[in-house]
């Protein structure tokens, strides 16, 4: 496991290339390829002594069944290969508890990260006496220590000011001012946000959506008499870890005998999403995206614009804006402005609820209630952020070019970006030659397809244009504080990018989640973006376990890295990527006869992704991960063709083909190594967008002739499914 001490930074021994500057370009000096002798070290780490019997030891060694009896390669692939692992991990988390919810390589790695850029963070403010140096260490610090006074002013504030902005019998005082901090707008009954306009990416625009609620599956606010007496139980005793969560937050905040009704924050949330089910408006578009301009929205929605815009800081307001749900947006403005329900004890309740629960976050003493419903009860995380690690979300927000750079400077490796890049490209031509031969796409159809593939942009390490960080007046003590601070400026920048054009990154954090989503370096994963039709591979995913580069062979970095790439690259045709063009605007360039088609294929996948779940006694609704498994069948498929390709082009014998493939397969399950803890299953099978790590395997697998034929798995067996379909 990672340790967590700082350690001395030193040299990393395995690189065996340099480079020089010239010309303002790297140039290879070294055969990257050179082999490194490894054993005097390996035999100082593990104090081997060759043993004179050595064969007899691995003949018994290989025969020595590594895996118990019930489980096997035809039955279940995953655990067949990774039962020793797993093993140990039921082991360890028993003693070992982590703040993630779930052991895997991606976790493990981000933690490292995370200490990383708190030990960069912490050299820069020690080797420098600068305005930056002392800002940077103002919201460290604040973040360290979470100071709790400046957190209970923040209360005192949003009560005072929550009852100023009712008193003026202005209701877009509430929503437009919310909306000015992004860290609680989230909660607000209308969300505004600034993003790509998705049917004409170029530009930027205001969009209006519905809030996020506490609970993660919102039939827990239903009561069904149609329930199992199981559902019915954790029903009840969700709203009851509720309620207990806001008398102790409400008791916290504002002192005994504060006079709230808790349940008026479930009665408010109840209401917000019966009006996400409306269905007054007709015209609502199915995709999310209906142009509506200040008159419509007050003719269709009762809902000003105009007042909304300005109170959030536009002095001038855009004559359009894009609305999710029109249908939510009127259900809502009826549901505040009817008998101004707005301003009545049960909304006033419901605003400071959006607010306190921000601010604990940031008081010393409240954490642990937030984490303790939260992230505990609700998603299963067995333990808090490390206190060592917290700021990174915070610093992120705040410096996130700086982290950027000064993580590109310690941890760049040019020939695994170089690597990369020339894997992608292979695999995209494999991908655009199963498009060719694809024999159900219409000939439209198929052109717009390729067409897409061939305007795929691949960006590694880092955004190309970085936003400049803001040196804005930091305290050493006030984390929300500096955090509001931070959130009003970027409302501006929003604002002023509103209607225009810009390829500047703009780093973003999931408030309801905190937890980095856009695209800072320093992330452990990758991405496809629909509205740029583009992948991104951040330069802490280039690094062990994901890409190796010291003699591994193509086995391994292929289902690693390459299985990825393939994986994203295969986003840009699934059920949503298919939805946008090649420049990333929404757009249906499918015919009515192919979607069909495409649909039942969606089916298919979705029925055998809850068929093999079922095995396990597991029941969930496989279409909210439709689009990461489609993404997983045909990225296998797509790595599949390339290996053998390979080999064609190595001139391997037979035997080492059959090795290579099996090498292959292993590896593919190998990676996918997940423990997950077991309170947060229930919590990862309804909002994970990919399904558990066994099943991304299997199933993708099982789809596989030729996995299906060296594993002699036959129709009986679980590894089985009826279609080897690859989509494409």
């Amino acid at each position: 496991m990672v340790q967590h001490k700082t350690k001395k930074k030193t040299k990393d021994k395995s690189k065996s290339i340099t480079y020089k500057n010239k010309s303002s370009t790297n140039q290879l000096v070294n055969n990257r390829n050179t082999f490194k002798p490894f054993e005097k070290d390996y035999n100082q780490t593990n104090n081997h002594i060759v043993k004179s019997n050595l064969g007899k030891e691995l003949v018994k060694l290989f025969k020595t069944p590594f895996t118990p009896s019930k489980y096997n390669a035809k039955d279940d692939f995953y655990t067949y290969i990774n039962y020793e692992w797993l093993s140990k991990k039921d082991k360890e988390m028993k003693h070992n508890l982590k703040y993630y919810v779930q052991i895997d390589s991606f976790r493990v790695t981000q933690e490292k990260v995370y200490y990383e850029l708190i030990d960069i963070v912490k050299n820069y403010i020690k080797e420098n006496n600068t305005a930056k140096s002392q800002a940077i260490k103002n919201v460290y610090e604040s973040l360290y220590y979470l100071d709790n006074t400046y957190a209970k002013n923040f209360v005192n504030y949003y009560v005072n000011i929550i009852d100023e902005r009712i008193a003026s019998d202005n209701i877009y005082n509430i929503l437009g001012n919310q909306n000015r901090n992004e860290i609680i707008s989230w909660g607000c009954p209308l969300v505004w946000s600034v993003l790509k306009d998705e049917k004409n990416v170029s530009v930027y625009k205001s969009y209006i959506s519905a809030p996020k609620l506490t609970a993660y599956d919102y039939f827990i606010y239903i009561e069904d008499a149609k329930d199992n007496e199981s559902t019915k139980k954790y029903k009840k005793q969700f709203k009851r870890k509720f309620l207990d969560f806001l008398e102790q937050m409400f008791e916290l905040c504002l002192g005994k005998g504060h006079g709230i009704k808790c349940m008026d924050v479930w009665d408010c949330e109840y209401e917000l999403l019966n009006a996400l089910g409306s269905r007054q408006v007709k015209n609502d578009d199915p995709d999310g995206y209906n142009v509506m301009t200040q008159k419509e929205a007050l003719d269709i929605c009762n809902f000003d614009w105009n007042q909304m815009a300005t109170i959030i800081g536009y002095k001038k307001v855009p004559k359009t804006f894009i609305c999710s749900s029109k249908n939510y947006v009127k259900a809502v403005m009826t549901l505040l402005t009817k008998d101004d329900a707005w301003k009545t004890p049960k909304w006033r309740t419901y605003y400071l609820y959006t607010c306190f629960r921000q601010v604990m976050l940031f008081n010393i003493k409240w954490r642990p209630l937030h984490f303790e419903f939260f992230k505990h009860y609700i998603k299963g995380q067995p333990l808090p952020y490390p206190r060592e690690i917290f700021p990174v979300f915070g610093l992120s927000f705040c410096f996130n070019s700086f982290l950027t750079n000064k993580y590109i400077d310690q941890n760049k490796k040019q020939e695994y970006i170089d690597y990369t890049h020339n894997m992608a490209t292979d695999l995209l031509t494999i991908y655009k030659r199963i498009i060719k031969r694809n024999n159900w796409l219409s000939p439209s159809t198929k052109k717009y397809a390729l067409l897409k593939l061939e305007k795929i942009k691949l960006v590694t390490g880092s955004p190309k244009i970085l936003r400049e960080d803001p040196l804005l007046t930091y305290s050493s003590r006030d984390a929300y504080g500096n955090m509001r601070k931070l959130a009003h400026w970027r409302c501006k920048e929003f604002i002023r990018l509103d209607g225009e054009s810009s390829e500047t990154d703009i780093p973003l954090i999931d408030w309801e989640g905190l937890k980095l989503i856009g695209k800072q370096s320093y992330i452990v994963n990758a991405f496809y973006t629909p509205t740029e039709n583009s992948i991104y591979i951040p330069l802490a995913y280039l690094q062990k376990p994901f890409i190796d580069l010291s003699e591994r062979g193509i086995e391994y970095n292929l289902a690693h890295i390459g299985y990825t790439l393939a994986h994203e690259m295969s986003h840009s045709l699934d059920d949503l990527g298919s939805r946008y063009d090649e420049k990333g605007n929404l757009h249906n360039w499918w015919t009515k006869h192919d979607r069909k088609i495409f649909d039942s294929k969606v089916k298919d996948v979705v029925k055998q992704y809850e068929q093999f779940a079922a095995y396990d006694g597991i029941k969930f609704d496989a279409s909210i991960s439709t689009g990461e498994d489609l993404a997983d069948i045909s990225g296998l498929a797509i790595c599949r063709e390339y290996l053998k390709d390979f080999q064609d082009y190595n001139n391997d014998i037979l035997p080492i083909r059959s090795l290579s493939f099996n090498a292959f397969f292993i590896y593919i399950a190998v990676q996918a190594r997940q423990k997950v803890f077991e309170n947060a299953i229930k919590a990862q099978l309804k909002t994970n967008p990919h399904p558990m790590e066994k099943y991304r395997t299997n199933c993708p697998l099982a789809r596989s002739l030729l996995f299906r034929s060296m594993y002699n798995v036959k129709e009986k067996d679980k590894m089985y499914w009826h279609s080897t379909d690859n989509i494409w």
